[in-house]
C-alpha cells in the first residue's frame, strides 16, 4: 500500500505500458474511463512518483520494514508478556539515544590531539 501512495479508498489506478494514472477523482465516471479510453485524458503520473521508480521502492521496503517491526514487537510481546505499547516506548527510546550519541559524536567537539614528547638529552663532558 505505501508503494502507491494510497490515501483515501477507494483509489484506482490505470498502469499501462509503463505510464501510471490516478483515476480515483473520477469514480463516478469508471465504465467510461476503462470502456471508452477516457484515461487517455488524464496525463501520467511523474515517472519519479511512480510505485516503480526508486522512491516507489524505497517507500515499500520502509512500508515493508514497519510490517516486520510490528511483527517482532507481537513475537516478543508473546514470549515475554510484555505490553507492546512498553516495547514500542523502549524501541524509541533506545533508537534516539543511539541517533543523539552518533549526532554528538559526528558533530561535537574535537579531543586535541595529543602533542608528542619532547625529549631532553643531557650530555655530560
Amino acid at each position: 500500500m505505501s508503494r502507491f501512495q494510497i490515501a483515501y479508498l477507494p483509489t484506482v489506478y490505470h498502469i499501462r505500458e509503463g505510464k501510471l494514472r490516478n483515476i480515483s477523482d473520477e469514480r463516478s465516471n469508471m465504465i467510461k474511463y476503462a470502456s471508452q479510453k477516457g484515461w487517455e485524458q488524464i496525463s501520467p503520473v511523474s515517472a519519479f512518483f511512480t510505485p516503480y521508480s526508486p522512491l516507489g521502492d524505497a517507500l515499500a521496503v520502509i512500508g515493508s520494514l514497519g510490517f516486520k517491526m510490528l511483527e517482532g514487537i507481537d513475537w516478543v510481546s508473546a514470549k515475554t508478556g510484555v505490553s507492546p505499547n512498553l516495547l514500542i516506548a523502549a524501541g524509541m527510546v533506545l533508537f534516539f539515544v543511539a541517533f543523539y550519541s552518533l549526532l554528538a559524536r559526528l558533530l561535537g567537539p574535537r579531543a586535541p590531539k595529543a602533542r608528542p614528547k619532547k625529549t631532553v638529552t643531557i650530555k655530560e663532558d
